[in-house]
């Protein structure tokens, strides 16, 4: 191999090591029928199907999985990328869905201008904490707001439904509009806590304030 065959085999072997290197990190935070919320290199964003955004394309979603491209190449993620492979086909996604806390569904059962209470389904494992509650908030262009409130929702082992209300806080304008909302489970062991099962659906509302 003469020298100008060396230097362009270490060119394409960096190239590629390099391009590995910098793919980007990419995590699902919530998953809903066309559409996703992901978190890409630390950011957030929200991208609807045929979209493609932080040279993310997505292809396919629903509330189970997303199928992404990135730079030609596709992927499947779930809300939990670290447990992927453990779901590679849909048998194995039903046996192993119930064995994480996660929020199922949600539906909305009331609402006024400034209020809404939704039925909640989720699934609690017992040795995800000691205690747990629901938490709920409205998303914005895929951004949470700073502008709700929710009722305090504590969780039972199991399967089980709930219900929980959402409204304007203090820091909400007289009007604002909301085009997702989110459920998640907000669990505490011992000294330490956190949240798990994200659930985000459509939710297009504008809230006003009620002026009684």
């Amino acid at each position: 191999m003469n020298i100008s065959a060396r230097y362009a085999f270490f060119v394409i072997v960096f190239g590629l090591a390099f391009a590995v290197c910098a793919a980007p990190d990419i995590r699902a935070n919530a998953l809903f029928q066309g559409k996703v919320v992901l978190t890409v290199d630390g950011k957030q964003v929200f991208i609807s199907l045929g979209q493609t955004k932080q040279g993310v394309r997505l292809v396919e979603a629903d509330e189970t999985h997303a199928v992404i491209e990135v730079d030609g190449r596709q992927q499947t993620l779930r809300l939990d990328k670290s447990i992927a492979k453990e779901y590679s086909s849909p048998d194995q996604y039903e046996r192993h869905k119930e064995s994480r806390s996660h929020v199922i569904n949600a539906k909305i059962i009331h609402q006024t201008g400034n209020l809404v209470t939704f039925e909640v389904d989720y699934y609690f494992a017992e040795n995800l904490g000691e205690r747990a509650n629901l938490i709920a908030r409205t998303l914005s262009r895929g951004e949470v707001t700073d502008f709700w409130a929710h009722t305090y929702t504590p969780l039972q082992y199991g399967r089980n439904t709930t219900s929980i209300t959402v409204a304007m806080n203090e820091k909400a304008s007289d009007r604002y509009v909301s085009d997702q909302m989110q459920f998640e489970i907000g669990w505490y062991k011992k000294n330490k806590s956190g949240t798990t099962g994200a659930y985000v659906m459509e939710f297009i509302k504008q809230w006003e304030r009620s002026n009684r």
